[in-house]
């Protein structure tokens, strides 16, 4: 499994060191926009997405079929992809945080505001990927983008159509509530979503 995600790290160096100047551009931007959330939202989601991107090199490289070659097991690379996502996201929430101190040590912002915000977008970047990762190793990544581009246009969609029909929004103890279960929701859906991933590399014919 380690040796599987330090491949993909490997694989993505390139990628992560383009990703690393976006993150200053995007710290600017936040620094003028006095908003850490902002930086912690795209560091950890373009981030998060690093993990399909590895899996479309897979794919041009054709690695299943020789990783399969070897004693690693299907469920194995199905659960590093999971694991690399996880560590991406962790990355992505750390990195930006830390850069976020010196937007909200001036500014006089709330370090539990930041905190807040960023679970907040760590808890929708891994729903993301849990979503998303059974669909690429259905359809493959190519085909899996327009499910990226459903799963981020439906809450909109839902959000906009609620907002117009004057149905109100969560409240503050609402979302408290919900933050609470969140990790019980989380760890069912990657549940969910390692299963199918598993189940569907197993009918792939490589």
């Amino acid at each position: 499994m380690k040796g599987l995600i330090i491949k993909d790290l490997l694989n993505l160096r390139k990628s992560l060191k383009t990703m690393l100047v976006s993150l200053l551009f995007f710290g600017f931007y936040s620094f003028a926009m006095k908003s850490p959330e902002y930086l912690v939202g795209m560091a950890t989601f373009m981030l998060s997405i690093m993990a399909i991107t590895s899996i479309a090199y897979d794919e041009a490289s054709e690695w299943e079929t020789f990783a399969l070659a070897t004693p690693l097991s299907r469920k194995q690379l199905v659960l590093s992809k999971y694991a690399l996502a996880g560590l991406l996201i962790l990355i992505g929430v750390l990195s930006s945080g830390l850069i976020s101190l010196f937007i909200i040590i001036p500014n006089k912002i709330s370090v539990w505001q930041l905190a807040i915000g960023a679970y907040i977008v760590a808890f929708i970047a891994s729903l993301f990927i849990a979503i998303l990762l059974p669909f690429v190793y259905k359809f493959g990544v190519e085909k899996a983008r327009i499910v990226s581009i459903t799963v981020f246009a439906i809450p909109a969609m839902l959000v906009f159509f609620l907002s117009k029909l004057n149905v109100p929004m969560p409240n503050a103890n609402q979302l408290l509530t919900l933050a609470k279960f969140s990790p019980i929701f989380l760890i069912l859906a990657f549940f969910i979503s390692i299963k199918l991933s598993i189940n569907f590399l197993a009918k792939k014919d490589i």
